[in-house]
C-alpha cells in the first residue's frame, strides 16, 4: 500500500471518529473515539512528513484539506467539545498542519530558481531572480 494511500485510509478513519465523537457527544460516550483519533492523528503525521515523497504533496494536500475527510473538518466539528482526550488530538492536528505548511512553503521556495533557470527568453540567470535567499531562509 502506497503512502497516499495509507493517508486516505486515516483520514477515513479519523474522519469515522469524527462522525462517532459527534454522534455520542450527549452521552459522553466518545473516550474510545477520541482515543483513537490520537492514533489517527499521529500516523497522518508520521506518514505525510516521513513517508511521503515531496512531488506527491499536492495530492496529500488534496486529501488532508478534504472538506468532508480532512483534517480541517474534524477540528471544525470538534470544536465546541471539550474533553482532555479529544484536546490531545486537535492539538496534534494542530501542531501537525503548522510542520506540514513549513514544509510545503519550503516546496513552493524551491519553484523560484528553477523557474529562472528554465526561462529560455534569458542568456543569463539573474542571481536576484532566483531568490535564493527565500530558500535560505526557511
Amino acid at each position: 500500500m502506497s503512502a497516499i494511500d495509507r493517508l486516505q485510509k486515516c483520514l477515513q478513519e479519523l474522519a469515522d471518529c469524527r462522525q462517532r465523537i459527534i454522534q455520542n457527544v450527549k452521552s459522553n460516550l466518545f473516550f474510545d473515539s477520541a482515543s483513537e483519533a490520537i492514533r489517527y492523528c499521529e500516523d497522518i503525521e508520521q506518514i505525510t512528513l516521513n513517508d511521503i515523497d515531496v512531488q506527491e504533496l499536492g495530492l496529500a494536500s488534496k486529501f488532508l484539506f478534504d472538506p468532508r475527510t480532512g483534517i480541517i473538518k474534524f477540528l471544525v466539528d470538534t470544536a465546541q467539545i471539550i474533553d482532555s482526550t479529544l484536546s490531545k488530538a486537535k492539538i496534534a492536528l494542530l501542531e501537525f498542519l503548522f510542520l506540514y505548511i513549513q514544509k510545503a512553503i519550503v516546496r513552493a521556495a524551491s519553484f523560484k530558481p528553477m523557474v529562472a533557470m528554465l526561462d529560455s527568453t534569458v542568456r543569463i540567470i539573474d542571481p536576484k531572480k532566483m531568490h535564493m535567499e527565500d530558500i535560505l531562509h526557511r
